[in-house]
């Protein structure tokens, strides 16, 4: 399997692991934190990390070219609305730059995604992270030299309200995977992450290392509660000749 995509993709390594181990399956990492993986686009030009994410970007795109094995697929999508993208396969989207407005990446990944679809491949998408709804202080949630007061309790998020923020973004990948939907299969993060409400601390451990990225426990608890439909796509979609090599 190869996971693709910026630190959202990073942080499910942790959870993946023991999936992958379990299923005698080997992961690869594809995934450049801050960094768009998708054929034609990149972060501005004025943005300081361009120069970086389209090398890794290309690499990335290159070695996909070169396996068959399914791809886990997993971005920022939020981050990567038209102010902060430029796509080079229309010009006449480069004149949008619009905050929250996500016209070239949905045509982005429509490309990339046809792209490797050609070539056999599978992808589960996961959608819109469920975020943790608080600032968080690092540093207060690490052991450290002198004692420090512990982090104040952050409460949990009600899922109607996460549903309602990832809304439009998971419905543009809805409408990718039903372009490939033989292909694709999406799998949306609040749907297993939460239950009624989402939570940002489970058992006295906290899921969040910040306002958006899992700790490991965090990993461990979303790919747990998702292992049956990532399991499943992982065995089902595997090569004949991956299959006869685990």
């Amino acid at each position: 399997m190869q996971l693709m995509g910026d630190s959202y993709a990073v942080q499910y390594m942790a959870g993946l692991s023991p999936v992958m181990k379990r299923l005698g399956i080997k992961m690869e990492s594809l995934a450049h934190p801050g960094c768009p993986i998708l054929d034609g686009v990149a972060l501005n030009k004025n943005s300081r990390d361009y120069r970086l994410c389209v090398r890794q970007r290309d690499h990335a795109l290159e070695r996909l070219g070169q396996t068959d094995p399914p791809v886990i697929y997993m971005q920022k999508w939020n981050f990567y609305d038209d102010a902060t993208i430029d796509y080079d396969f229309d010009d006449e989207n480069q004149s949008h730059s619009k905050k929250h407005s996500y016209t070239k990446l949905e045509q982005a990944l429509e490309r990339t995604i046809g792209e490797i679809t050609k070539r056999g491949r599978n992808i589960l998408i996961i959608g819109s992270q469920v975020d943790a709804g608080c600032s968080i202080n690092l540093p207060r949630l690490l052991d450290g030299p002198l004692a420090h007061a512990a982090l104040p309790p952050c409460p949990p998020t009600k899922r109607e309200t996460v549903e309602q923020s990832g809304a439009d973004l998971n419905q543009m990948l809805a409408r990718i995977q039903a372009k490939w939907p033989e292909r694709i299969k999406l799998l949306r993060p609040v749907e297993y992450f939460c239950d009624t409400e989402c939570p940002t601390v489970k058992d006295g451990i906290w899921l969040y290392r910040d306002g958006n990225h899992f700790t490991v426990a965090g990993s461990n608890y979303m790919v747990r509660r998702a292992e049956v439909p990532i399991s499943e796509f992982l065995v089902n979609t595997l090569s004949p000749a991956t299959k006869r090599a685990m």
